[in-house]
């Protein structure tokens, strides 16, 4: 990090330090000298939107209960060494004479914001939060301990609109943040929240309109008020965590490319600027934006390699069938509109060429494709409708008919047209009348067509 012009022998001291202590953790309770990190280690930032700078206090669930105290550094961070302590642990801090809590549940970071006080009352079952701080029952810690991983997720659940809307993501109790006016630290500059009768009111810091409402017991009953959000400020310029790296770090750390503290993360950080270790106390006018800057160059996103285009087929061109056919086929069969080849298949023309009927032999050179192109625009050719042809005569019966009584009359010399009127004899009949596949009856004669009978003067009833 960066050093002032001091004596070698307190440059290399320093050094040493830091080589010993690998910038990796916090200091004492006390926040004092620099000392290799401790195994167990209750970390966070303490914020309402602006860092928390004061006192942060933590008590132990021993049957005594141990009391620790420490200073937030000047971006809201805060460290407790608890090796020797007994979890879970109660943690309050306070600015503007308000106080927020939080609820440890082991080391590890455990943040304290007003959406920690709100979980850990709504598992505390809606208690007062400063009572259970100055006067801790151990049943009562241990209970709201085993519920608080159920109260976050309630209250991240019930509270979605209004996290979405600042790009919040994360655990709010445990997970890593800096008080730099982005997500969750953006969301609590915009807010004010009350816990108040066992009454949890989110309001807006701008209108004093309410967004939120739930009993602490329920904070699932809550709904957010989405009109009443208000709008998040715009991102500040962006700062260059490179150039910042260069200033302040490269002097121990090698050149950012081949750092020794290459993935470090913000908590990291923070502790060890917060504990001093190996003389970094020298960066806390660090502000927490540039600090996440460093941390964000130290951490290089790997450029999204560019997908291999996948290569486009070249399409098939179509064939034109109505050309082909009128180079290779008009000649013999005319034009395409009127061919006498329309409907022919392409399996029929294919026969046609391979056998070379009437010639078509030399159209071998045709490729399949081009036959069924050929194929196809006959298919689009109507086939004309023609008349049916006009039957033969005794292509229904002979002439004269052998059916039904047509013998018995002829063998008394009855003529045909006496029964079926002028025009018909034993050789010829009336094309306009019998062709049309009527059996014609002079109505004369007394035929009837329902009961198949005759009775006139010849006979009486005959039955055909």
């Amino acid at each position: 990090m960066r050093f002032k012009p001091y004596t070698t022998a307190l440059f290399f001291s320093a050094l040493t330090l830091i080589l010993l202590s690998g910038c990796s953790g916090g200091g004492s309770a006390s926040g004092s000298a620099a000392t290799p990190v401790p195994s167990k280690m209750v970390t966070g930032i303490a914020a309402t939107g602006a860092p928390v700078v004061g006192t942060v206090t933590l008590k132990d669930s021993s049957p005594v209960s141990v009391e620790l105290r420490t200073s937030t550094a000047v971006d809201g961070s805060f460290s407790f060494n608890t090796t020797d302590l007994t979890a879970p642990f109660i943690l309050r801090s306070s600015s503007g004479g308000i106080a927020i809590y939080s609820l440890a549940t082991d080391s590890g970071i455990t943040n304290i914001t007003p959406l920690t006080s709100i979980v850990l009352s709504t598992a505390n079952g809606g208690a007062d939060l400063e009572t259970m701080y100055a006067a801790p029952n151990l049943a009562d810690i241990k209970a709201a301990a085993a519920k608080m991983p159920d109260a976050v997720a309630a209250l991240q659940s019930t509270l979605d609109p209004l996290l979405k809307q600042y790009g919040v993501s994360g655990n709010i109790l445990n997970s890593p943040f800096i008080a730099n006016h982005t997500g969750v630290d953006a969301l609590l500059d915009a807010i004010n929240v009350t816990i108040s009768a066992g009454t949890v009111t989110i309001s807006s810091k701008v209108s004093a309109a309410v967004i939120f409402s739930a009993p602490c017991t329920n904070i699932s009953a809550g709904i957010v008020m989405i009109p009443n959000i208000p709008i998040p400020a715009p991102p500040s310029a962006q700062l260059d965590g490179v150039a910042l790296y260069d200033a302040n770090c490269s002097w121990c750390h090698g050149s950012l490319g081949s750092s020794s503290k290459s993935g470090i993360t913000t908590v990291r950080l923070q502790n060890a600027i917060s504990g001093k270790v190996g003389g970094m106390g020298s960066l806390s006018s660090l502000t927490s934006a540039e600090q996440q800057a460093i941390v964000t160059a130290l951490n290089p996103t790997a450029p999204t390699p560019t997908p291999t285009p996948t290569p486009t087929p070249t399409p098939t061109p179509t064939l034109d069938g109505v050309a082909l056919y009128g180079s290779s086929c008009t000649g013999c069969h005319g034009a395409l509109a009127s061919s006498s080849k329309a409907g022919a298949t392409t399996s029929r023309i294919q026969t046609a060429i391979n056998g070379n009927v009437g010639g078509m032999g030399f159209l071998s050179s045709l490729s399949s494709a081009q036959i069924t192109a050929i194929a196809s625009a006959l298919a689009t050719v109507s086939t004309p409708s023609l008349p049916p042809p006009t039957p033969v005569c005794g292509s229904c019966h002979a002439i004269p008919p052998l059916t039904g009584q047509h013998s018995r009359h002829l063998s008394k010399n009855v003529s045909c047209a006496t029964c079926h009127g002028s025009g018909y004899s034993s050789t010829s009949f009336n094309v306009a009348t019998h062709n049309n596949g009527a059996k014609n009856v002079a109505s004369t004669i007394g035929w009837n067509a329902t009961s198949r009978s005759c009775s006139n003067s010849c006979h009486g009833t005959e039955r055909w």
